[in-house]
């Protein structure tokens, strides 16, 4: 009896942890980034595809139109960029033929128009290839630099889903010395995100206009400074972001960045915000560097996402592209075949059943990382 008890006893506390767990994953983020709750709450059947390894057309899919980048970051130095030498284009007839097959394949999530390898403004054929996926129907956002994103761009730009520019600084000096750059090339980028507002505001458009910052050492003095500049461009979001997979910040340090991020989020008024792209929890890891090492058995992200690099092939995530040169794993280029031949073929099967994310993956994006514990964390659990 005492046994039968005691058994019940911890059965039933491990039952209440799991809700514990899943009620935490699935509060995590507000919309557009909780991803936990998107997926389990508004597509249990997708879920279910997924947790059966099914093959499906993806959830959401990147596009990395170049290699090219207008900027030299300190972040990026000695990184992925020594693998970008060859500075490729995706070609723009590519680009518009990915744009229908996404469409024809019933992709229904985020485009995104990304800067992961180069700045995608950088490649001509990506405005007009933006054009043509908001043309079919398609849920387009961009991440840019800003500094090409000028009066020219709004027209192609104009049914978007979001614009986000990456500015990373408060002040030019700042800028300057984490981006490479001289003169005012960080008063220009402000300048283009508020003319960018403006003409949101102009007509009846749906996308955000967004503004990011990574946090570094050389810049998280400046956050509060960033808050105030940004609120008062017209903007819609100021998100801050810590960066992946190292610790460059001691006790000190995070303590103050805990302080100054709780300070500019008191600028959020009116139709502006300022979010932290973390919970309180992922900050922590991630100031330890700690958070996006994979420590799960199974990569689950690479049913929902896919990834064109600037070379035509598709990847499982943009880490495996910025392996290429060591240890990547390609599906198949579109160069050659269609996205749905790609998707649906062997090789990308035979791949995705070799990826092991803790031995395999020295990195996974925040967005990756999030869904691959909380797929996993489902599975291992059997939650329904």
């Amino acid at each position: 009896m005492a046994l039968a008890y005691t058994l019940n006893l911890l059965d039933n506390q491990r039952k209440k942890l799991r809700e514990e767990l899943l009620e935490e994953y699935i509060s995590r983020g507000e919309e557009p980034f909780d991803y936990e709750r998107q997926l389990f709450v508004e597509r249990p059947g997708f879920l279910e595809k997924v947790l059966n390894q099914e093959v499906m057309p993806p959830w959401h899919f990147e596009v990395l139109p170049t290699e090219r980048c207008n900027n030299n970051c300190i972040w990026c130095r000695g990184g992925h960029r020594d693998f970008m030498a060859s500075e490729k284009d995706l070609s723009e007839e590519v680009m518009f033929r990915l744009m229908g097959e996404l469409a024809d394949y019933g992709v229904d999530g985020i485009i995104r128009f990304s800067g992961m390898s180069g700045e995608p403004l950088m490649n001509p054929g990506a405005l007009p290839a933006i054009k043509e996926g908001i043309r079919r129907g398609l849920n387009v956002g961009l991440i840019s630099n800003g500094i090409l994103l000028d009066e020219r761009a709004h027209d192609y730009l104009s049914g978007a889903v979001y614009v986000n520019t990456s500015l990373d600084a408060s002040n030019s000096e700042t800028f300057n010395e984490l981006k490479g750059h001289r003169g005012d090339v960080f008063d220009m980028i402000v300048d283009n995100v508020r003319k960018l507002a403006l003409f949101k505001n102009s007509g009846d458009y749906r996308f955000r206009v967004g503004v990011g910052y990574l946090v570094h050492p050389k810049n998280y003095n400046g956050i509060v400074e960033a808050a105030k500049l940004i609120g008062s461009t017209g903007a819609d979001i100021l998100q801050f972001k810590l960066p992946l997979g190292q610790s460059m910040f001691n006790g000190q340090d995070t303590k103050k960045i805990e302080e100054l991020l709780l300070r500019a989020q008191e600028y959020s008024r009116g139709g502006f915000k300022v979010e932290v792209m973390q919970s309180e929890t992922e900050r922590r890891a991630e100031l330890g560097g700690t958070m996006a090492k994979p420590n799960f058995p199974k990569c689950y992200s690479q049913f929902l996402n896919g990834v064109v690099g600037a070379d035509g092939i598709v990847y499982p995530c943009v880490h495996y592209y910025y392996q290429k040169g060591i240890s990547g794993a390609p599906f198949g280029s579109l160069y050659e075949q269609s996205l749905r031949e790609i998707w649906e073929g062997e090789v990308r099967k035979r791949i995705m059943r070799r990826i092991v994310p803790r031995e395999d993956c020295a990195l996974c994006n925040r967005y990756d990382h999030r869904m691959n514990r909380f797929i996993n964390f489902i599975d291992s659990n059997g939650v329904k």
